[in-house]
């Protein structure tokens, strides 16, 4: 019993933590205007990507594309985590509302 306490504790905290971060940064200006630099790096990097020759700068180029796909991605990603954690928590909180499925059965 103590470990199901541990680990409904351990989603709490993962559900604060991404809501506090995805909150403070969802409507922050300076961060919104940092994903519209790290945009059009990304749109600058898919552009021109054909011209360059340079094998080690080529690799360098998809480094950074997806750094900037990360970056970019950062906010919905947490969103989704953050959808399975309260998902997760309310399935521990309520297990008799969640109807299971038998799929053995056709």
């Amino acid at each position: 019993m103590d470990s199901i306490e541990q680990y409904e504790e351990a989603l709490v905290k993962k559900i604060e933590e991404l809501s506090y971060i995805v909150s403070g940064l969802e409507n922050n200006d300076a961060f919104n205007r940092l994903i519209k630099v790290w945009e059009e790096t990304r749109k600058f990097i898919d552009d021109n990507w054909h011209l360059q020759t340079d094998q080690v700068k080529l690799m360098e180029l998809r480094i950074t594309k997806l750094s900037a796909l990360n970056l970019i991605n950062m906010i919905p990603n947490m969103k989704t985590e953050l959808s399975k954690y309260q998902k997760e928590f309310e399935e521990l909180k309520n297990p008799d509302s969640i109807i299971k499925k038998d799929y053995d059965e056709n």
